[in-house]
């Protein structure tokens, strides 16, 4: 358990002599030191240093060395110097694990003290201010992958990305091949089993070994240290490629460093054209691609329209060629108060579809030039850093701006802008206990809609100052804990010492006069930390997420998984009851509330009594059930694709859902307690009944641009959610042949009364 250090770290009290007008000896004492933060643990001012060797107790450098909290928050780092020697600096006093970490050559990375994973690694502790000498390392070699990469009918391949993932898909190793196709994969790797990909031939498609399409699919190696596995060869497919010429719809001569892109499901690729107007860009899948050809540069006034292309590798699909057109152009000035012409100011110029979106920034006589646009309609945002931003013409946002007409190849001119000064706000931000400033406050200047419209951050001495953006009117401000640096340990506020934006002092400000003293005491709050394991076998349970409420059911905050299972809210807490829910992502667990309860309403609470840090609020997580099966259409028997699988509980509440493989198989991969559920099938474009979750759908998958002829269908065979045939489930039991037939819905047509 990692010690607390949310207390303040007090300084000696210094007493000075000093000898005044009338010769009084007075007595100064230094103000008491900033508290560290135990969410951040690099905070501090404790160090950890040794030296890292080789067998032969020779040095080895650039050996990365970091120390990690028992909860998995990265403290400290240092690289070893040519002696061998690191020291890891700015820690908080408390419990450490270190990774050495070697970044080429053939040693394996191990954690201190020679152990092979995290779980094993002894702690280093060390005290608030102080030095941990002596923690060294003794690297031994580990075990490497060699062979050679080479093309199809041909001999070796140069310059190929060799890449060796472990068994969490996390890449641990990586080499080049050289001239003649041959690599070797550095560093070392600890005894277990990988996977290897062979990527970025030129003109050829990235493999898997062995001949694999996928990481999942790909041969595992099982290689035991110091073992170099040689024999790991591939041969990889030449894909297939896209060429064409690019011309000038004007003059029919070929341009010049013109930037081609390709954009598919199966892949991308890019070229630019050469002298003759010519590019081809090659190492493409079979598939239907996307192709685009644009200017390098901004200011080159040209377009041309996107083009499809079908490829089927190793053939090359000729003749995708391009005319390039002169575009339509927005041009202005941007003013000052007076008429005075304002350098540098940005301009946004974007089109209703999104399909063009550009910066262009003004010049010293404050004009700007946006070039290149299609036809069609446009709105600009001038964006400022010391005046008020504006739309045009004279309106408040980007949304509210007056629509532009641009018809290609003309110019329109006269989109002009004069800004006016607008408000700062500056204050200082301050310890409510100790008064001593806080660094690395977030500030967020609000509107009456909540919404952001400035930040600063706060400086070493605790103040603050906003960009001079702000029209007259009146704000809010909160000042923001930030997860990131040591402030994470205070609880956010609004001014005037307010905990809600409802309740918030309103600031009102008179541009372009500055709104100063706006302040903020904030207290200390306290973090909750804990561990998430699996029930049966106390291994971390490493991705997911942990979610607070507060006494009311309110969320409150997340907070996130470690490598080691660990989690701690990200930011400090206002003394009061909370509970805390436990979810993993995809790995077949079943959510769970603390202490071991089904529910938020049955959870255990937690009371926290700020500045206080909660320890031990742990979970052990059970496998729960899954559900399988197929969709399919039931007129036709196709596999239907074009949906979201849904499973509800007994009372209707949607726990789990899963999306449709292109042969109309499913996997729901949400942990389910026993019981029993029913199961439907939700088209992107369904109405009525389940429309929350096709409505989600939607919003993963775009718009439809067709309503499907489908309707909402449950196991086995309704259209009704009460009537579904309930599925009977046994954790940690997977429940397969789950299969749903689609029924064909009636749409009627709308009338008019």
């Amino acid at each position: 358990m990692m010690k607390r250090s949310c207390t303040l770290l007090f300084t000696f009290v210094t007493v000075a002599l000093l000898v005044g007008s009338m010769g009084v000896l007075r007595p100064t004492v230094a103000r008491a030191a900033p508290a560290a933060a135990s969410c951040v643990p690099d905070s501090g001012s404790a160090t950890i240093s040794g030296t890292v060797t080789d067998p032969a107790s020779m040095p080895v450098k650039t050996v990365l060395v970091t120390a990690y909290t028992s909860y998995g928050d990265r403290g400290g780092y240092a690289y070893t110097d040519a002696s061998g020697v690191y020291q890891i600096t700015g820690l908080i006093g408390g419990s450490y694990i270190l990774k050495f970490e070697p970044q080429s050559g053939d040693y394996a990375t191990e954690w201190y003290n020679n152990k092979p994973d995290p779980q094993d690694a002894t702690p280093v502790v060390v005290a608030d201010g102080g030095a941990v000498t002596g923690i060294n390392a003794q690297l031994d070699p580990g075990a490497r992958f060699s062979g050679q990469v080479s093309g199809v009918g041909g001999g070796g391949l140069s310059g190929v990305s060799v890449s060796v993932y472990d068994a969490a898909g996390q890449r641990v190793a990586s080499a080049y091949s050289d001239a003649t196709g041959v690599y070797t994969t550095s560093p070392g790797l600890p005894s277990g089993s990988y996977r290897i990909q062979f990527d970025r031939a030129y003109g050829f498609l990235s493999s898997f070994y062995n001949d694999k399409p996928t990481l999942e699919t790909a041969d595992a190696i099982a290689v035991t240290a110091p073992e170099l596995r040689t024999g790991i060869n591939a041969v990889l497919a030449r894909g297939g490629a896209i060429n064409g010429k690019v011309s000038d719809a004007a003059t029919g001569l070929p341009l010049t460093n013109i930037a081609i892109s390709a954009n598919g499901e199966n892949g991308s690729g890019y070229d630019y054209t050469d002298a003759t107007g010519t590019y081809t860009i090659t190492g493409l899948a079979t598939g239907a691609y996307s192709v685009t050809a644009a200017p390098v540069f901004d200011d080159v006034n040209l377009i041309g329209a996107p083009q499809s292309a079908t490829v089927v590798a190793p053939n090359t699909t000729a003749n995708v060629n391009f005319t390039l057109a002169a575009g339509g152009t927005i041009t202005g000035r941007v003013t000052g108060p007076g008429g005075t012409p304002l350098k540098d100011i940005t301009v946004f110029v974007g089109n209703q579809d999104g399909s063009y979106q550009n910066y262009v920034y003004t010049n010293a006589t404050g004009v700007y030039t946006a070039t290149g646009l299609p036809s069609g309609q446009y709105k600009v945002l001038f964006r400022p850093s010391a005046y008020i931003p504006e739309a045009y013409n004279n309106k408040p946002d980007f949304g509210d701006a007056d629509p532009i007409s641009v018809t290609a190849p003309n110019t329109v001119t006269g989109i002009d802008a004069m800004l006016d000064q607008g408000s700062a706000v500056s204050g200082k931000v301050t310890d409510a206990s100790t008064g001593l400033p806080v660094k690395d406050v977030f500030v967020e200047v609000l509107d009456q809609n909540g919404q952001r419209v400035e930040t600063a951050f706060t400086q070493a001495d605790g103040s603050y100052q906003t960009e001079p953006t702000l029209p007259s009117g009146s704000y809010k401000v909160r000042f923001n804990a930030d997860e990131r640096f040591a402030s994470c340990a205070y609880v956010t506020a609004y001014y005037n010492n307010k905990t809600s934006v409802e309740t918030a002092d309103q600031v009102v400000v008179s541009a372009p006069n500055p709104m100063t003293n706006i302040n903020a005491a904030l207290n200390r709050g306290s973090i909750i930390f804990g561990k998430v394991t699996d029930a049966a076998s106390g291994a971390p349970i490493t991705s997911g997420q942990v979610t607070v409420y507060d006494a009311a059911g309110e969320f409150v905050m997340f907070g996130r998984l470690s490598f080691l299972g660990g989690w701690h809210t990200e930011t400090g807490l206002p003394s009061g009851s909370y509970r805390v829910k436990f979810s993993d992502t995809d790995g077949g667990y079943i959510d769970e509330f603390y202490n071991d309860k089904p529910s938020l309403a049955s959870a255990t609470p937690i009371t926290l009594s700020a500045p206080t840090d909660h320890v031990g609020i742990d979970a052990a997580l059970a496998k729960g059930a899954t559900i399988s099966g197929r969709v399919t259409a039931a007129d036709t028997a196709a596999p239907f694709t074009q949906g979201t699988v849904v499973v509800y509980d007994t009372d209707g509440a949607e726990v789990g859902s899963a999306f449709i493989e292109e042969d109309g198989s499913y996997h729901v991969p949400n942990g389910l307690a026993s019981g029993n559920y029913r199961v439907g099938v939700i088209p992107y474009d369904a109405e009525g009944e389940g429309e929350l979750s096709a409505a989600s759908a939607r919003g993963v998958h775009g718009a439809v641009e067709q309503r499907s002829p489908y309707t909402v269908t449950y196991y086995r065979n309704t259209g009704l959610l009460a009537s579904a045939t309930p599925v009977a489930l046994t954790a940690p039991t997977a429940t397969t042949g789950i299969d749903i037939a689609m029924l064909r819905g009636t749409w009627l047509p709308l009338t008019q009364r």
